[in-house]
């Protein structure tokens, strides 16, 4: 009976430990996504935009998000 008890202890702590670095990860991706945002909106980024379409594919479709 202990040694269930302490292996759904110790399963309880790793899907905590998950879901808080799942829920870091996704904060810091709408951050970078949030920053990516900002920068490409001002006007002096988006006349370079055609030289970065190559190197970031997605920036173009983030100008059309702006």
């Amino acid at each position: 009976m202990e040694v269930i008890c302490v292996l759904l202890l110790f399963i309880l702590v790793i899907v905590c430990f998950c879901n808080f670095l799942l829920t870091l990860f996704l904060l810091l991706c709408f951050y970078f996504l949030f920053l990516v945002q900002v920068l490409v909106c001002h006007d002096d980024v988006i006349a370079h935009i055609s030289d970065w379409g190559g190197v970031f594919p997605g920036l173009q479709s983030t100008v059309l998000f702006c």
